[in-house]
């Protein structure tokens, strides 16, 4: 038997990590067990991706590999940040959308805040 299958591990959310200041781009994708046994968080970080398409299928890729599931109310995380200059607010306001625009796609929910654990 499948080991994901025991501990029934779903994916709750993908967290973009694409700030004002952050050159950088990754994605973290969150898990959760909902075994009766053990109960568990956790998340990996996807780095390198192109942008907020990239990162949601880059996101997708590693969910099939693990052969875990989406959560029914699986959300697009795109945190609060505050530009220092308008342009960089600019930058923030069209990235929610871009994210909110895949989640709007695929069904999935949009958050500016990381859900909570379902224990």
């Amino acid at each position: 038997m499948d080991k994901n299958t025991n501990l029934n591990i779903t994916v709750r959310w993908i967290l973009f990590l694409i700030g004002p200041d952050n050159p950088m781009y990754s994605v973290r994708l969150g898990l959760q067990t909902n075994s009766t046994i053990v109960k568990s968080i956790g998340d990996f970080t996807i780095i390198d991706c192109v942008d907020v398409r990239d990162g949601a299928a880059k996101a997708m890729q590693l969910v099939e590999e693990l052969g875990v599931v989406l959560d029914e109310k699986f959300t697009l995380v795109y945190p609060m940040f505050k530009g220092s200059t308008p342009e960089k607010e600019t930058m923030i306001i069209d990235t929610a959308w871009a994210i909110n625009e895949v989640a709007m796609e695929n069904d999935w929910l949009f958050s500016r805040v990381i859900p909570n654990p379902l224990f």
